[in-house]
């Protein structure tokens, strides 16, 4: 009955193992997955701050050309004017008068009703303003999609921040996870242990109280000089129970060997996703464990084979 208990232990015990394997399975191609995509992400960060690197030097680029343009522009616009200043100073037929405060739409509608040499000069720098013009407007429209490159420059990257963060929490739970579950098999091997080692302890009892009892039928053969049937068939039955007892430590022992390479796989898959530090300790632990009890195994059938 307490063989069968300790097999139907073990059986469960198994089968939390299994199951254990199972989800560190899952969870590692989740954690594959997990990775992949954040290397996907960061790559598209990559080539979209690269992108709008580029972006940003092409506006640089134009912006210093309209920039550049203006000036020359300007500069250009400021000769003319001041040329048309010193011609309107200088005595003319017409006089200064007519030309001493008129604003600039009312100038240009007197250089193109006077048809003057200067009325060239009139027109160049009509064209000059309205270029003049057109270079601030190109500015302004170069400085609006600047402002719309960096929002959306900072949108990503507040986006990206999120997934990384989502992806270290989901991280974190995973390994905990995995730790606790690993606890759980622990705690189903010292139980399965604490078992084995009773069924050892009462088994070496019965053991002892047969070979007392044997001892003293030898003894009162010695003095009787009778041997009797009864006598072989209690020895007989011992060694019966001697050859069980044998065949179940090995057993058990080729058992927690299995157990033992199962936990060792455990201890690999779980350090893939934790550090190694904790997962020595344990596993040293449990080493240490099987080792003890195979010395005593080993010990105890060293007295049954000098019995």
């Amino acid at each position: 009955m307490e063989e069968e208990l300790l097999q139907g232990m073990i059986r469960d015990r198994e089968t939390q193992i299994k199951l254990i394997e199972n989800k560190l399975e899952e969870q590692k191609k989740k954690m594959e997955r997990t990775q992949l995509q954040r290397v996907q992400v960061e790559q598209l960060l990559q080539s979209q701050k690269v992108q709008h690197i580029q972006e940003l030097e092409a506006i640089r680029k134009q912006l210093k050309t309209v920039q550049r343009d203006y000036r020359q522009s300007k500069e250009s616009l400021d000769m003319k004017k001041q040329q048309q200043q010193q011609q309107q100073h200088s005595p003319t037929p017409s006089g200064s008068a007519a030309l001493s405060g008129p604003s600039l739409h009312v100038y240009n509608d007197i250089m193109k009703a006077v048809a003057t040499p200067e009325s060239n000069d009139s027109s160049y720098v009509l064209r000059m303003q309205a270029q003049l013009c057109k270079a601030m407007h190109s500015m302004g429209m170069l400085e609006n999609q600047l402002q719309l490159q960096q929002q959306q420059q900072d949108s990503v990257q507040r986006s990206l921040k999120e997934v990384i963060t989502n992806m270290v929490e989901e991280k974190s739970q995973i390994e905990l996870k995995l730790m606790n579950d690993l606890v759980v098999a622990d705690n189903f091997r010292r139980e399965a242990e604490a078992k084995l080692k009773a069924e050892a302890e009462a088994f070496i009892k019965q053991k002892d109280d047969l070979m007392e009892k044997i001892e003293r039928q030898n003894e009162q053969e010695e003095n009787d000089e009778e041997p009797e049937e009864e006598d072989e068939e209690e020895k007989e039955e011992l060694k019966e129970i001697l050859t069980q007892g044998r065949e179940e430590i090995e057993r058990l022992m080729q058992e927690n060997s299995e157990q033992e390479k199962i936990l060792e796989d455990l201890k690999q898959k779980v350090a893939m996703a934790k550090g190694q530090d904790i997962m020595e300790e344990i596993v040293t632990s449990i080493a240490e464990e099987f080792k003890e009890r195979e010395e005593q195994d080993n010990d105890d059938e060293e007295d049954e084979d000098e019995d």
